[in-house]
């Protein structure tokens, strides 16, 4: 089961649909394949095919094409989630945000 969460980031509107189609992903942030519009906040972050999926703005079939490879290529969004999950792990924690602020503010005292 794949769990779908479309954002319309004109609107703040979320749409949340799930899909009985890719029965490998569990509904978890972490351990779902990422599929972001090309001109999405998040798509800096999203590397097409590295760790997640990026589809062209105002594009269905990119967006069908993106779909169809997470559906159908199980071995590429399954290193998509693990690549991504080491990303967030490495780049994203709890532990590295924190680090980051407290640096900055070692940085600003410090001058």
């Amino acid at each position: 089961m794949a769990h779908l969460i479309f954002v319309d980031e004109d609107d703040d509107d979320w749409f949340d649909v799930t899909a009985l189609a890719y029965d490998a992903v569990r509904i978890d942030a972490s351990m779902t394949p990422t599929v972001v519009c090309s001109d999405a906040s998040s798509s800096p972050v999203i590397s097409d095919r590295e760790n997640g999926f990026v589809f062209e703005s105002r594009n269905v079939q990119s967006l069908v094409n993106c779909i169809d490879m997470v559906l159908r290529e199980r071995w590429l969004a399954d290193a998509c989630v693990d690549r991504a999950s080491r990303c967030v792990k490495e780049s994203y924690s709890e532990r590295v945000i924190v680090n980051r602020i407290v640096g900055m503010y070692e940085n600003e005292l410090n001058r």
